[in-house]
């Protein structure tokens, strides 16, 4: 029995460390993407310390990687929004933007499997916005840039 309870224990601990690694993605603040500038999140790096020399945010650009607060970071793009550092694969540049003809970032949405229906990129217009992907979107201009929906306010 205590053999049992053991275990039990072992996996609820293991299962509790996994999750609370993870990182949702509808908790992710709107300025990590950098107002739709990258997509593709790959990594979160929690780094509290680090506003002391950075700020509350700051879009330090493409890294190559390495130890960064005692992880390994990952090559990317980073975004720090206190208390985190956020790595993307993908440089969007204006294109989330629709080449800077929508402004006001509401909501990102991540849904690769929309690939197959709108491609690499689509600037699909207004929606009034409602279930998508397992999630709640918001009304406004959606624009497609593989993996993400950037959802904004203003057209």
């Amino acid at each position: 029995m205590a053999r049992i309870v053991m275990c039990i224990y072992f996996v609820f601990l293991i299962l509790c460390l996994s999750f609370s690694s993870m990182t949702r993605a509808d908790s992710i603040p709107l300025s990590a993407y950098a107002n739709g500038q990258y997509t593709n999140l790959i990594q979160v790096i929690a780094c509290p310390s680090d506003s002391a020399k950075y700020g509350n945010y700051t879009n330090y650009g493409y890294w190559r990687g390495g130890a960064w607060c005692g992880q390994q970071g990952n090559p990317g793009f980073w975004v720090y929004a206190f208390p985190n550092w956020y790595v993307f694969s993908k440089d969007s540049g204006q294109k989330a933007s629709a080449n800077g003809r929508y402004s006001g970032l509401s909501q990102v949405i991540t849904c690769p499997t929309d690939r197959a229906q709108y491609g690499d990129y689509n600037n699909y217009g207004y929606w009034k916005g409602g279930s998508w992907c397992g999630q709640q979107g918001n009304p406004g201009f959606w624009v497609y840039v593989y993996p993400s929906w950037h959802v904004w306010n203003h057209g």
